[in-house]
């Protein structure tokens, strides 16, 4: 029997095989992953489901008991005594009479009715065959059976539409299976024996008698199937082999834990991309200054993981983490004893299968009392007089050779079953300070990190993305890349207002948004979010006198079809942390006399004025731009967020050939209390030019960054990131002038901030899941590339891949903007015509005997490539032949003079 769970199953119309999928969860919090399923049965009693969202109703299914009553439903204490027929003692429950009017209304009207009220527009009905404890004579049972028929039957007729699913229910199935969209039974290969609380394999007789039950079923009421079956968190191996099994009986397959907490293996299978980074908040206050989030958040999010940040000064997360993440990364910085569970904790998540990557330190102590339980033997600690290099992998000296040791060393041995990655020897005695081990890996302090001695940068000794890839068993799994779209590098650029109101150093003194408006803006059309700062450019601001100029320059700017409008705030708040509506923080915004710091003020009010007085009709703000120091509260970006605002800036992507290291790229963003802030692809002239104090043409070294974060790894696309003020001066203009010819030198492919932003939201919010050997990706349709290294095949061409382009060691796939992709890789490529790369997003292509139907949308002229198209002819809309301008072997380029929406006919 299925007692108290949360039950997920899964239409996907696009997936001929299997295409109803279940997934059971009972746990909190409710595992988001789990939204891509068509139907989601949830424990309704769980606070994420207080109230049913619209979006949801049409998926969401409430478990529901009707033939037992446990000790732990809120209405326990209230079913009717005269309802109740016999005790389950393995379950400590009340077996509920059927044939009672009482237990009847009680169900409908206790139970039903709430969840209906709540916006629940599905059930699942669970203990169908409870009465059978009771009722033992032929006449009884048929009694028992007939008044749960006629439970469902004033169910629908009360709450017409209502969707059921059942757990087993085979002797009422022939009376009410028209009625039903599923039916789930337990154990077929697998089981859990509660009373021993091991788990047993199903012997052969039962599996015969329940799988013809199940076929009975499939064959003789076409209804849908679901088996779940049980296996250890940590065997995710074996319940993938039994969930193989149940599917090759031609059943949906769901195989989890037996309390149901976790996200087990279903088909598809869902890739857990959670990481959950833990530091300790007692040392840093704020994560984002933890070097856990400024060096460790990056290579994760490259290889396609979300981190997911634990304060472990702070309770740690009580609830399984199998099946929901991907590893654990522990980054202590220099700290131990920080909490005493955390040992406890972490042994806790090793043993259900969880792998652990550590740096720096464990958290607690190095003695071998703490350590031995993780595999490890700790000596003495020597002092360094003379240290030696044993052995190191080819990951050591990856940014910085092994030059530094502290005053000593703890003799540690990673034990047999452990792979050095740095041993050392010192005074006759060898020490292992980096290895993999069977839970996971660990690097100690300082040879992860390299500190140059008076503060002159960082260096990884270590190659990141190696060491956290092998010590947490990362997959070979497609990435979403929010860097490249359609094969080619994105390409934006975002202002920040500042500087609106001053006069540029040129002939007449212009006001800098003049010179960036006729300099910049108009030259270069490409897509472009400006903002402005409300109390600079309102005539209630600082400067009332050039209020109407600015204004008037503002609405140009905003009627171009290039520009998208941002807001940079009200007041521009300089640390944002520091101010609050009580009035703190006084000082840490511009100087507006008699104004004090309202986060409402901030953002809904400064949109407002930008929509009622700068921005042209039909055109909207819709981006906020955050200022100062770019380090908002949660309830800063919660605020955006309400107000649909996109938000963005943060970061210190400053990577250059004199610092010329990963650990000064910065992460796709941070997330605070489920809100996430999206970072600036890279840092404005304001850093290149040491503060604006020169030298004002600092900002043409971002085309370093740009380069750098291009090869070896395209890490960030390119963002010509700047002020209104970078228009004031003859230097920093024709540095700017420089970077955007640069940049429109290069493979690009133009695209507004606000889709960005959205492609990164995308990214923390799609699914990438396994089915038959093959990769299923769900996003929002804001994503159009996946990338995987070119060493693992290419992609089949089909409707959802429409080609590829090799760049570095990766292969970029050219996705239909979907929010379903499915990706099988082949060892050999497809010799059929292709998309290379193109500036423009690839909205439709669909494939037919003889011809390819391609629709771009670009904000420039469209121009694209295809492959093995010589044998073809391509038409526009019109019919009109499009002309290849140029190619090489069998790629074809070509160039049209048409932006926005465009289609294409391919005929071979």
């Amino acid at each position: 029997m299925i007692k108290h769970i949360c039950t997920i199953l899964l239409l996907i119309s696009s997936l001929p095989a299997y295409a109803f999928n279940a997934a059971f969860f009972y746990g909190t919090p409710f595992p988001q992953e789990l939204r891509i399923y068509d139907a989601v049965i949830v424990e309704a009693d769980h606070t994420d489901f207080a109230k049913v969202p619209d979006t949801l109703q049409s998926k969401l299914y409430a478990y529901t008991s009707l033939g037992e009553v446990g000790p732990d439903k809120p209405y326990a204490g209230q079913v009717p005594v005269a309802a109740k027929l016999a005790r389950n003692p393995a379950w400590t429950s009340d077996v509920m009479d059927q044939t009672s009017s009482a237990w009847r209304s009680f169900y409908l009207d206790k139970i039903i009715a709430p969840l209906w009220q709540r916006g629940f527009r599905g059930v699942f009905i669970d203990t169908l065959d409870s009465y059978q404890l009771a009722a033992i004579t032929p006449q009884a049972r048929a009694a028992q059976e007939a008044g749960m028929v006629e439970t469902l039957k004033q169910m629908r007729t009360r709450f017409p539409g209502m969707r059921i699913i059942l757990n087993r229910g085979f002797e009422i199935l022939p009376q009410v299976h028209d009625w039903v969209t599923a039916v789930a039974a337990e154990s077929l290969f697998q089981s859990w024996n509660n009373a021993t609380h091991a788990y047993v394999p199903v012997t052969e007789p039962n599996r015969a008698w329940l799988l013809n039950q199940l076929n009975q079923i499939k064959n003789n009421f076409h209804l849908p199937v679901i088996v779940i079956d049980y296996t250890a968190p940590k065997d995710r191996a074996l319940a993938r082999q039994i969930a193989q099994k149940i599917r090759a009986d031609g059943f949906t397959p769901w195989v989890s834990n037996p309390e149901l907490d976790m996200i087990g293996v279903g088909s598809p299978e869902v890739q857990p991309r959670r990481v959950l980074m833990l530091y300790n908040g007692a040392d840093t206050k704020d994560v984002i200054f933890s070097d856990l989030h400024r060096f460790a958040a990056m290579p994760v999010q490259y290889m396609g993981f979300i981190p997911e940040y634990v304060d472990i000064s702070q309770p740690l997360p009580a609830y399984q983490l199998a099946g929901q993440y991907a590893g654990i990364i522990l980054w202590a910085d220099g700290t131990r004893n920080s909490t005493p569970q955390l040992k406890s904790w972490l042994l806790t998540q090793i043993s259900q299968g969880l792998r652990l990557a550590v740096i720096n330190e464990f958290g607690f102590d190095r003695s071998n009392d703490n350590l031995q339980k993780f595999g490890l033997n700790v000596g003495d600690s020597i002092p360094t007089n003379n240290v030696q290099i044993v052995q190191q992998d080819a990951s050591v000296g990856f940014e910085h050779s092994v030059e530094y040791f502290p005053d000593s060393l703890d003799i540690i041995s990673a034990g047999k079953n452990s792979t050095p990655i740095l041993r050392l020897k010192v005074a006759g005695k060898t020490t292992d300070v980096a290895a993999y081990t069977p839970w996971g890996g660990y690097i100690l302090s300082p040879f992860a990190i390299y500190e140059i001695p008076y503060q002159q940068g960082t260096r990884w000794i270590i190659n990141p993305f190696t060491f956290f890839k092998q010590a947490l068993n990362l997959p070979d799994m497609p990435v979403p890349d929010v860097t490249t779209s359609t094969g080619r590098r994105l390409l934006m650029a975002h202002v920040d207002g500042d500087g609106f109101a001053s006069n540029a150093e040129f002939p007449g003194s212009p006001l800098a948004p003049r010179v960036m408006l006729e300099k910049i803006l108009k030259k270069y059309p490409i897509p472009t979010a400006v903002s402005v700062i409300e109390a600079e450019t309102a005539p209630w601001g600082l400067y009332p006198k050039k209020s109407a100029e600015m204004e008037q320059i503002a609405r140009e700017i905003f009627r171009l079809p290039n520009v998208e409008i941002a807001s940079h705030s009200y007041s521009h708040p300089f640390k944002w942390q520091l101010l609050s509506d009580e009035g703190d923080g006084e000082g840490y915004n511009l100087p507006l006399p008699g104004y004090k710091f309202n986060l409402n003020r901030e953002t809904a009010g400064s949109v407002d004025y930008i929509n009622q007085r700068l921005a042209p009709q039909g055109k909207k703000c819709q981006i906020f731009l955050w200022t100062g120091n770019c380090n908002p509260n949660a309830e800063a970006i919660v605020k955006t967020d309400s107000l649909n605002l996109l938000n963005m800036n943060g970061g210190e992507t400053v990577i250059t050939n004199s610092q010329p290291s990963l650990t000064y790229v910065a992460p796709l963003g941070v997330q605070r209390d489920g809100h996430f802030q999206i970072y600036a692809p890279n840092q404005n002239e304001n850093v290149y030019t040491n503060l604006w104090t020169g030298p004002f043409y600092g900002f043409r070294r971002v085309i370093e960054t740009f380069k750098l974060t291009d090869t070896p790894r395209r890490l960030k696309p390119m963002d010509i990131y700047f002020h209104t003020y970078a228009a004031s001066k003859p230097a920093s203009l024709r540095a700017l002038k420089e970077v955007y010819d640069w940049a429109l030198s290069q493979p690009n492919h133009p695209v507004f901030p606000s889709e960005y932003i959205r492609r990164v939201v995308d990214f923390n919010h799609s699914v990438m899941t396994r089915e038959d050997n093959n990769w299923v990706f769900y996003g929002d349709g804001q994503i159009d590339t996946l990338r995987i290294n070119s060493k693992w095949g290419y992609p089949a061409l089909n409707g959802t891949v429409a080609g590829y382009t090799d760049f570095n060691n990766d292969r970029y796939l050219n996705l239909v903007k979907a929010s379903t992709n499915r990706v099988e890789l082949t060892s050999t490529p497809d010799r059929a015509p292709y998309l290379i790369d193109a500036n423009g997003t690839l909205a439709d292509w669909q494939l037919h005997a003889q011809q390819i139907d391609m629709t771009f949308y670009s904000h420039v002229d469209l121009d694209f490539t295809l492959m093995h198209s010589n044998t073809c002819s391509l038409r526009d809309d019109k019919g009109q032949i499009i002309r290849a301008d140029k190619h090489t072997q069998q790629q074809y380029h070509y160039q049209t003079h048409v932006h926005g929406r465009a289609t294409y006919h391919l005929s071979c």
